[in-house]
Parts: C-alpha cells; structure tokens; sequence
C-alpha cells in the first residue's frame, strides 16, 4: 500500500507542474500583450488613423459616416467636412450656416407668426 501512494503523489506532481507551465505561459503572453498596448497607446499615442480631423471651436452636436473605404464625412456643429484616410488631409469643407442663423430663422418666424395672429 505504501508504495502506491508515492505513485498517486508523483502523478499528483507532474499534473500541477503542468498545470503551472501552462499558467506561467499564459500570464506571460497576457503581460507581453499589456506591455505592447501600454507602450503602444500610452506612450507612443493612439493610432493615428482612427480620427485625422480636428477642430479648434466647440460644437455639442455632430455626427460623421464613412463614404467608401478611403473617406469619411463629418458634421460639427455647422461645418460640413469631408477627409481622406489615405492621404490624410481635408478635401471639403463647406459652412452649412452660423451656430445662430438656425436660431434666427426660427425667431424670426416666429415673430411674423405671432405678428399675422396679432393681426386677426
């Protein structure tokens, strides 16, 4: 009986050392793969063809979509734009209107509505 249980050890062993390489392994390519990222990203700065356009005045509303492969259009705030992944440049830009002008359009409006029921 003694010496079956010194068998049951051995196998015992070797399983958890196995066990152990292959967690080993597994945490080195998790830490291999957060070192690439934090270096990547972290240091070196985000990929740069992810967004290639930049604005320098606020705007809280916009929306952009992919024409095709190579462009993509964007709407900030009133400018329409439309930029080139390949060669990372603008190749319109065009003013949809003034941050007001919708604003005025809708009070004027409303203004000579309320002047014709005035009226009546």
């Amino acid at each position: 009986m003694y010496r079956f249980t010194r068998v049951k050890d051995r196998r015992r062993g070797k399983y958890w050392k196995k066990v152990g390489k292959i967690s080993a392994a597994a945490g080195i390519v998790l830490a291999a793969l957060f070192g690439f990222w934090f270096v990547r990203v972290v240091w070196i700065g985000p990929p740069s063809g992810i967004l290639p356009c930049a604005s320098d005045d606020p705007a809280y509303t916009g929306e952009g979509d992919f024409a095709g492969r190579t462009k993509s259009v964007f709407l900030h705030g009133p400018t329409l734009a439309r930029y080139d992944f390949k060669g990372k440049k603008e190749n319109l830009v065009a003013g949809v209107g003034t941050p007001g002008s919708r604003f005025a359009e809708e009070t004027t409006r409303m203004e000579k509505f309320i002047g014709d029921l005035a009226a009546r």
